[in-house]
């Protein structure tokens, strides 16, 4: 069963990235319940990152998860 991700409700792009701890930057996709989930190429661990705002990788879109798009 495949999931499902939100995208950017500017440019479409389903990838995300916030800050860590340290202000690392933790990429990520959202799924349809709002819940973040690692990208296949990063296992960062998502547990200690501020979501609040979150940011677009493919424009310079940011904001709350509830203003992404489904796809």
């Amino acid at each position: 069963m495949s999931q499902e991700f939100l995208a950017c409700p500017r440019c479409g792009c389903l990838k995300f990235y916030a800050r860590g701890d340290a202000g690392t930057m933790v990429f990520f996709q959202v799924n349809s319940e709002f819940w973040p989930v690692p990208t296949g190429i990063n296992a960062s661990d998502l547990s200690q990152a501020d979501f609040s705002p979150v940011h677009c990788t493919g424009c310079s879109w940011s904001g709350e998860m509830n203003d992404l798009a489904a796809t």
